[in-house]
C-alpha cells in the first residue's frame, strides 16, 4: 500500500516551468500557448493562470497590476498572496516565443506524467479491486490526451 505521505513526492510538478510561463505573462505580457488551468500542479499557479487568461480574453494586457485586480475582484488575491504574485512578476528572464512554446509543451508533458502516475498509484492502492475495463478506458484517455496512438 502506498503511503499518502509519499504520493506528493512521487508526482512531478514542474514548478520552475510554471513560474517561467507565469513570469513571461506577468512581467513581459508574453502568454504561453495551449495551457489550461489543469496543467498547473499548484492551485495558486492555476488561479493566477486563470486570471491571465481572463485578462487576455477581455483584450487586456496580462500585466501584474491587471491580473492582481482580476484576482482581487474574484476574491482570490488573499488565497494566492499578493507577495507571491509580486515575486512572480519580477526578476524574470525574457523568454523568446519559441522557447515559451517549448516550456508550455514541457508543462503539458509533466501534467500527463502526473496524471499517469496518479492513475498507477490509485490502482496500486487496491490491486484486487481493479476493474480492467475501467483501466483500459483510463489508459485510452491518457493516450488520447498525450496524442499517442491516435489516428487521423
Amino acid at each position: 500500500m502506498t503511503s499518502p505521505d509519499l504520493v506528493p513526492a512521487l508526482l512531478p510538478e514542474g514548478l520552475e516551468l510554471q513560474r517561467t510561463v507565469l513570469n513571461a505573462a506577468l512581467e513581459y505580457e508574453n502568454v504561453a500557448p495551449g495551457l489550461e488551468v489543469k496543467h498547473f500542479s499548484r492551485h495558486a499557479n492555476g488561479v493566477i493562470w486563470a486570471a491571465i487568461q481572463e485578462a487576455v480574453a477581455r483584450g487586456l494586457a496580462p500585466a501584474s497590476p491587471i491580473v492582481q485586480q482580476i484576482l482581487r475582484d474574484r476574491g482570490h488575491l488573499d488565497a494566492v498572496g499578493a507577495g507571491y504574485l509580486a515575486e512572480l512578476s519580477r526578476d524574470g528572464v525574457l523568454v523568446r516565443r519559441t522557447a515559451l512554446t517549448s516550456v508550455a509543451d514541457m508543462i503539458r508533458a509533466t501534467f500527463r506524467e502526473r496524471e499517469l502516475k496518479t492513475l498507477v498509484l490509485r490502482y496500486a492502492e487496491h490491486p484486487g479491486a481493479v476493474d480492467l475495463d475501467q483501466l483500459e478506458r483510463d489508459i485510452a484517455a491518457l493516450r488520447i490526451a498525450a496524442g499517442v496512438g491516435v489516428r487521423a
